[in-house]
């Protein structure tokens, strides 16, 4: 409701005092969608309507969908707590838009008031941003379950025997029945330290490989086009959502481009409309313990981005993602 740049999806009318507004509740709607930036949404909007005299209380669709008793009671909280305030409501009805026939002074004390209150926002306001979404998208995540592999020797060396083909194959499966989908650096790596290999070499990796290889010819193991590792093709076509990191968490190489796609996914539905550098961001930190976001993540998910426009998955418009 409202007729200015700062808009409200609702607004409680007063029981007590007519011609006024007892709390404006924001969602995540057609307004926050098409705010600009992180401080548009969090930080300008809020400021200026609370100067307005606005009591503003925010509920996000994808907590309501959740946690709906949880949200509703939050709500009248809301409202009650509106109830003892002492500054004045906003009146009904809504300010009306600037005259534009205004006098430029009026304009500069606009402008002025509006760089003040973009001064004023500073990393922790998108800080709070971050984590609130990401807590909602964690809630999507499946728990990453760990095969208990056991140690076969002490002696790596043994790992490149031929008498320990059955027993890496085992393995493979084994791992692969509990942690799949897989990358193959990822599956190698864990055989490996089965034979308490502290480093993973090329010639660990081939060895891996060939065994791998024999047993996708056999169908004991499936391997798509993307390269990632599943238990078989039927798990393959039945996989939807992504996994939380587990207690020693995930490497950037060790999480298949399936994951990070259905991350992403979830984070554009939850968010509506998001930037590509806070969707991957929001990604890495929902698949690993890790939230910083370097160059090389950038590296590895801006071709799943792509690659979800490719698909119409993800649609673009004036530099932001929206869910399709």
């Amino acid at each position: 409701m409202g007729c200015g740049g700062y808009r409200l999806e609702f607004a409680v009318r007063h029981p007590d005092k007519p011609g006024s507004y007892l709390l404006g509740v924001e969602c995540d709607g057609d307004a926050y969608i098409k705010a600009a930036t992180v401080r548009d949404r969090e930080c300008l909007r809020f400021s200026v309507l609370t100067q307005l005299g606005w009591s503003l209380h925010r509920v996000w669709s994808i907590e309501w969908l959740l946690n709906r008793p949880r949200e509703e009671q939050r709500l009248l909280n809301a409202l009650e707590t509106a109830k003892t305030r002492l500054h004045p409501q906003p009146l009904i009805p809504s300010i009306p838009q600037p005259d534009v026939n205004a006098s430029t002074s009026e304009s500069s004390s606009f402008s002025s008031f509006s760089a003040v209150v973009t001064a004023q926002m500073s990393a922790s306001d998108e800080e709070a941003t971050f984590k609130t979404t990401l807590e909602s998208v964690q809630k999507l995540g499946k728990p990453y379950a760990v095969a208990p592999l056991p140690v076969v020797s002490s002696n790596f060396q043994e790992f490149y025997h031929s008498s320990s083909d059955s027993s890496i194959k085992k393995l493979l499966i084994e791992l692969l029945t509990v942690e799949a989908p897989m990358t193959f650096e990822a599956a190698a790596r864990r055989v490996s330290q089965c034979w308490s290999g502290k480093s993973f070499t090329n010639r660990a990796s081939e060895r891996v490989e060939s065994l791998l290889r024999q047993l996708t010819q056999l169908k004991q193991v499936y391997v798509d086009e993307r390269g990632t590792l599943w238990r078989s093709q039927r798990q393959a076509d039945d996989w939807s959502g992504f996994r939380l990191p587990s207690e020693d968490g995930r490497k950037l190489d060790q999480i298949p481009v399936v994951e990070v796609e259905a991350a992403m996914l979830v984070i554009a539905n939850a968010a509506l409309s998001i930037d590509s550098e806070m969707l991957m961001r929001e990604a890495y930190a929902a698949l690993t313990p890790y939230k910083k976001l370097t160059q090389p993540v950038r590296d590895a998910f801006e071709p799943v981005i792509d690659g979800l426009l490719r698909v119409q998955k993800l649609r673009e418009a004036d530099g932001r993602l929206f869910p399709v």
